[in-house]
């Protein structure tokens, strides 16, 4: 890689960085001054978010930060040096070295820059804590909060301790790292993970309840058809017929074998064709014919209808 492309790699950390944050967090101010004014105006249920007002959010603060990014760009960009460290061989050469962005007079910019992003991160964490109380829906406005002081956090840890580092290129690398990396898992798992979570119960929920449904629907129905059938009158063969002597078909014993048979009525609570089932009962008793005498000459009694 030659010089230029190197030169480029330092300016274009600032700009990924910052822009990437612009992006994510006008989303997550939005939404934040959208909760503040429902706690503003209790009286009010429902507030539109349209594309419009992220829009507005996003152009204002791309606006600053590609102007102040732009301006640092073209009048103290950033260089890349090597710089040869403190250890040296018996011939007074240094044995090790590393290499640094570095230019003068770069530092207002980045003060100017870090003011400004710091400053509305500052403002959103207040408009959060605020309009804590404030219910919607997925309590989103919760983990925002939570993802805001989350990266403010890291900011705040993570700048003093680039200070102090800044001659340490392992110890540098590594705190770059760790802000960049909170700050991207603050806006990504406190962001969507509760939602995904929020759906999938949901739409347990949702389940669940068609299935108790479906359930209640099958009971209904067979409770229904259950007492249209009790209600019909069975004009054919009615089991309480009398079939003489005053009895009914019922109590009549029938000839099987030597032992009396004697079918009792059906109670009117037994769902489908329980009836049915015990009229065919009684006809196929009926039907039999007695045993033939045995051979020892002692016929065995029969009860005839």
């Amino acid at each position: 890689v030659d010089q230029s492309g190197l030169d480029a790699s330092c300016m274009a950390f600032f700009w990924v960085y910052y822009l990437g944050f612009t992006i994510t967090f006008s989303a997550l101010l939005t939404k934040t001054w959208s909760v503040y004014r429902v706690y503003r105006k209790p009286g009010v249920d429902t507030i539109t978010l349209r594309p419009v007002y992220f829009a507005k959010t996003l152009g204002i603060l791309l606006f600053f930060n590609v102007v102040v990014l732009l301006s640092w760009t073209l009048i103290a960009p950033l260089q890349w040096t090597r710089v040869a460290g403190e250890s040296k061989d018996a011939f007074d050469r240094p044995t090790e070295s590393h290499a640094i962005c570095y230019a003068e007079s770069t530092l207002p910019f980045f003060v100017v820059l870090l003011s400004f992003n710091l400053g509305i991160l500052i403002v959103a964490n207040i408009l959060a804590y605020k309009a804590r109380d404030v219910s919607i829906e997925y309590q989103e406005n919760r983990y925002i909060a939570i993802s805001m002081a989350s990266i403010l956090q890291a900011w705040a840890m993570g700048i003093p301790i680039l200070i102090v580092v800044k001659d340490s290129p392992q110890a540098k690398f590594f705190v770059r790292l760790a802000i960049i990396f909170v700050t991207c898992s603050a806006i990504l798992l406190l962001i969507f993970v509760p939602k995904m979570f929020s759906y999938r119960a949901e739409r347990r929920k949702l389940m669940e309840d068609e299935r108790r449904s479906t359930i209640r629907s099958v009971n209904t129905r067979i409770s229904s058809r259950a007492r249209d059938y009790d209600e019909e009158p069975d004009n054919n063969n009615d089991p309480n017929e009398v079939i003489g002597g005053g009895r009914s078909r019922c109590d009549t014993p029938q000839a099987t074998g030597g032992v009396s048979v004697g079918v009792e009525s059906a109670p009117s609570s037994e769902i489908h064709n329980t009836a049915t089932v015990m009229e065919a009962a009684v006809t196929e008793l009926g039907n039999e014919k007695p045993p033939p005498p045995q051979e020892n000459g002692n016929s065995q009694n029969s009860t005839s209808g």
